[in-house]
């Protein structure tokens, strides 16, 4: 069995070290999500938006609001940041809120639009959702319910991050 150090000794153990992979994973996913699949909307052409077009009104508030969301969010799961600059976790969860707030209206709007019938109800569902567990999210720390806050963050986290 692999040595273990005693919690709290700042050692690295395996948790530690899978704990910090995980979210390397998801930053790395996160930035080639939006290199791979936002980026080209900087061309403001039809050539550029391709079949998205004619829903650039919903594309571009979304982009705006869950790009800056989607590339703070892990932050926000760091208790180390939490607990050392609590000022920045704050900020940092104020452009998340604030781009989620944006951006899932927008989704939901994408989504009525979408060409792939099948598709529109759930990813309909999943930008309500997405909204609902954020503002609800928001609720709770303004409550300083900060658990509850904690579980909603995670669930909002999760309905919004990127689609292959």
């Amino acid at each position: 069995m692999a040595h273990m150090a005693p919690r709290g000794s700042g050692g690295l153990t395996i948790s530690r070290i899978a704990t910090w992979l995980g979210w390397t994973a998801v930053v790395l996913a996160s930035f080639h999500f939006v290199q791979r699949d936002a980026l080209r909307y900087l061309d403001y052409r039809p050539e550029g938006f391709r079949h998205h077009w004619d829903l650039r009104g919903s594309l571009i508030p979304h982009i705006l609001g869950a790009g800056p969301a989607l590339l703070a969010a892990p932050l926000q799961f760091s208790s180390r940041l939490r607990s050392r600059w609590p000022a920045f976790h704050r900020v940092l969860g104020r452009v998340y809120v604030a781009g989620s707030l944006v951006a899932a209206p927008a989704a939901f709007l994408l989504a009525l639009g979408s060409r792939c019938e099948p598709c529109v109800p759930p990813l309909a569902i999943l930008a309500l959702l997405w909204f609902a567990t954020t503002a609800t999210a928001l609720v709770a720390a303004r409550r300083r319910a900060f658990a509850l806050h904690r579980q909603f963050m995670v669930r909002s986290y999760v309905l919004m991050g990127p689609s292959s």
